[in-house]
């Protein structure tokens, strides 16, 4: 979630919403907290990074999970001690069989375009590839606001778009909003839609994953601009929910309160709520 600002008072609205629909882990960007961060709830824990108190505004990066799911989690796994708008958690949790299972989450959030945000995002992009190949052998999902226009609504290829194809190819990743993803709008205000915000996984993290959703109309209440992305990865035991979500808007019409509704219908045909892996 691009929160543009984080505290107490939205911490425990975005929970409320997120307890109500099941998830277990959510990425969040743009946090504007600094240093080391972590906040507890009484479901959700969050745990992240800002940007040093003499540093640029902005940015920040940070991981809520959902406590009763048991989940051992490891912050700034790799190389991501290096930037405060990126960070790398380590997930372990059970598989069907008993056995420990261990996912690599990546958080992003690369600059606005502009020649300092050039030299700023390819330093991002060089501790990522890092962080990718450091757990080659372990499953990686890297998601992010990137903001990049790829071209997946026509528009013209931006740079930053240039470097996350670069990204892409050289580590051989797939881009789930291109292949996977139901829907493709990702931000959206002032009467303008966007896609800037991805969902990337190695080769062995795509084994698992079954779905991925863009919420386009805003079904989840998230005070938010941009558009939760949801991804589901599936074990012998049943799913779980990775989401990430961003931005700032209000509250729910009755028209997208009865589009929520055969949402949900849809998810539970998708086994959609969050069990162990």
């Amino acid at each position: 979630m691009n929160v543009r600002g984080w505290g107490v008072g939205k911490f425990e609205d975005v929970c409320k919403e997120l307890r109500e629909w099941r998830f277990d882990l959510v990425g969040l960007t743009e946090t504007h907290l600094r240093d080391d961060v972590r906040m507890e709830g009484c479901e959700y824990v969050m745990i992240g990074k800002g940007r040093k108190a003499q540093g640029t505004l902005g940015g920040g990066v940070a991981l809520l999970y959902k406590k009763e799911r048991g989940l051992k989690v490891e912050i700034d796994v790799g190389e991501c001690t290096s930037s405060e708008d990126v960070l790398a958690v380590r997930v372990e949790c059970m598989d069907g069989r008993g056995r420990p299972e261990k996912v690599v989450l990546v958080v992003a959030y690369m600059t606005v375009m502009g020649e300092r945000a050039e030299r700023e995002n390819r330093r991002k992009y060089d501790i990522l590839k890092k962080v990718v190949r450091e757990h080659g052998g372990k499953r990686v999902l890297i998601m992010g606001d990137m903001n990049a226009h790829v071209g997946i609504l026509g528009e013209q290829v931006n740079r930053n778009g240039e470097m996350l194809g670069e990204f892409v190819d050289e580590l051989e990743l797939e881009n789930l909003n291109v292949t996977l993803a139901e829907g493709r709008v990702t931000w959206s205000a002032r009467e303008q839609e966007s896609a800037i915000d991805y969902m990337l996984v190695n080769g062995r993290m795509r084994e698992i994953v079954s779905h991925m959703w863009i919420d386009e109309d805003g079904l989840v209440d998230i005070v938010s601009d941009h558009n939760m992305l949801v991804v589901i990865f599936s074990s012998e035991r049943g799913h779980s929910v990775w989401m990430w979500m961003q931005g700032v808007t209000g509250g729910l019409s009755p028209a997208a309160k009865c589009a929520r509704c055969v949402t949900w219908e849809r998810m539970r045909r998708w086994n959609m709520w969050c069990w162990s892996v």
